[in-house]
């Protein structure tokens, strides 16, 4: 058994032995994206296990360790890992936590310090933490981010925002109960596949994989495919010119309408200016096409 090794500031250490012995529990962040961070993991040896929980002893484990006024996110996050070392089948010494940290001003920074207080109150300190960021923050001996896995990781997240987006248009009109998770399962291993013979990491191969990705919606739905899509922007993306954002779109082939303020007032706006962009009342649902662009002031 992995011996208990701590660092000169009295950290616990992820070893490697902890590594050929101990399960690394993730929380469920983004399925999708985290589920292909979990294989991308595994084939670099690593033993992990994403968590799947959803039930209401979460939030009562959260509320026992993390003060109620902490941001709720942390309270689920930190409920969620100590409930799956307490109730989930894991023997509590053969187990380590997965925690990402920014290593900015976002407060996410310190859900770590967070969830090691919670432990210790939990009487699990001897469960070591590790924290995934890219600034330095901590080192472990058993746990490294080579580039190589970090380039996979980030065109992993990339192509998981594209696989939700089709996903979640498909799945209210799916015939075939589970036939979209199906399909999202299909794409994730196609793609982990492909990364682990360096294909799909390039600016001309993941536009094609978008592209195969995106005709799983029209081979699905013709009818739902042709619906237009309304892309919103908000002031995160105009950045100082307004103006930039709408040359930026109408460059993708988009046409660009504004519609400032408030978010439902601006989609009013939006719509009054178009009355293309939304479906009648008996075919509304997800919307596909990107045909108009919201940037507010």
């Amino acid at each position: 058994m992995a011996k208990l090794v701590y660092d000169d500031t009295g950290r616990l250490l992820f070893t490697k032995e902890m590594k050929e012995e101990y399960t690394i529990l993730m929380p469920q962040m983004l399925p999708v994206h985290f589920g292909m961070f979990q294989r991308l993991l595994e084939l670099e040896g690593y033993k992990v296990d994403m968590l799947t929980s959803n039930h209401r002893g979460i939030i009562d484990e959260g509320l026992k360790y993390v003060h109620n006024d902490t941001c709720y996110p942390a309270l689920l996050v930190i409920g969620q890992l100590i409930d799956a070392i307490k109730h989930g089948g894991y023997d509590p010494h053969k187990v380590a936590l997965f925690i990402t940290q920014t290593g900015g001003g976002c407060r996410a920074s310190n859900y770590i310090h967070l969830l090691r207080k919670a432990l210790e109150k939990a009487d699990l300190a001897f469960v070591p933490v590790i924290s995934v960021n890219l600034s330095g923050l901590e080192k472990n001996p058993g746990f490294s981010l080579t580039l190589p896995i970090i380039r996979k990781m980030v065109y992993a997240m990339m192509y998981g925002d594209i696989i939700v987006n089709v996903a979640n248009q498909v799945r209210p009109y799916e015939r075939e109960r589970g036939a979209t998770d199906a399909m999202v399962s299909t794409w994730q291993g196609r793609l982990i596949q492909g990364f682990q013979q360096g294909k799909g990491m390039s600016r001309g191969q993941m536009r094609t994989n978008f592209d195969a990705i995106c005709a799983e919606l029209e081979r699905w739905s013709p009818e739902l495919a042709s619906r237009p899509m309304l892309v919103a922007a908000n002031k995160v993306d105009i950045m100082q010119d307004p103006a930039l954002l709408e040359q930026t779109v109408t460059a993708q082939g988009f046409t660009a309408r504004r519609g400032e303020g408030e978010l439902h007032t601006a989609l009013r706006a939006v719509v009054r200016a178009d009355k293309n962009i939304v479906p009648d009342r008996d075919r509304a649902g997800p919307v596909k096409a990107a045909r108009v662009c919201i940037a507010p002031d």
